[in-house]
């Protein structure tokens, strides 16, 4: 297997798996109102765990892949252009883990203390505001890495050019989006560029 290879197959992986997170149920917790999406999170803990630990370890796979396919890209037209997506990538990797952690820790400590007496602790809603500035530069770097890597994608020709230009419009739109549609649309076209490598 070829470094390239084992890279598309990280992405592949990593993308599956944080895609299974995402599109596992209930999904009201993410637009009902928040004493009621507490409620669905405090009923549902397997599942609240599955979507938050499928998104992280999807995530740190899926980083694993942009490292290697950097490297992979090493002395060809998409060097820098793949170095600096890894690096975006990882970057905002660390961001959404430490948003991932929150929810599986004290969001979900939360939401049971709220089923149990109606109030949450005291320091949670200083806690969502932090991991809501997470998710932020999470959004801003991974997708920005991903439309990156679509960039050298077309430098290189190592992926479809279709391909390649929908990494680079994804990448673009998902900042401004991701708050509405959710993070998934980001690992969409990691899971096709990376079985177009392997």
């Amino acid at each position: 297997m070829t470094i390239l290879r084992l890279g598309g197959w990280l992405l592949a992986i990593g993308g599956v798996i944080a895609l299974v997170g995402a599109f596992t149920p209930p999904f009201k917790q993410w637009y009902a109102p928040p004493d009621e999406a507490l409620r669905i999170i405090a009923a549902y803990p397997l599942n609240w765990r599955i979507i938050n630990g499928g998104f992280l370890l999807g995530t740190v796979i899926a980083a694993l892949g942009f490292l290697v396919v950097a490297f992979a890209c090493r002395g060809r037209a998409s060097e820098a252009w793949a170095s600096a997506a890894a690096a975006a990538f990882c970057a905002g990797a660390v961001f959404w883990v430490l948003v991932l952690l929150f929810r599986l820790t004290d969001y979900a400590a939360a939401a049971k203390v709220f089923v149990a007496t109606g109030a949450v602790p005291g320091n949670f809603e200083a806690l969502q505001h932090a991991a809501s500035r997470h998710f932020a530069l999470f959004a801003i770097l991974a997708f920005g890495g991903l439309g990156t890597l679509g960039g050298g994608m077309l430098a290189d020709t190592l992926a479809s050019r279709w391909l390649s230009w929908t990494m680079v419009a994804v990448g673009l739109v998902g900042i401004p989006v991701v708050t509405f549609i959710g993070p998934w649309i980001l690992y969409v076209p990691l899971v096709l560029l990376g079985f177009s490598l392997a």
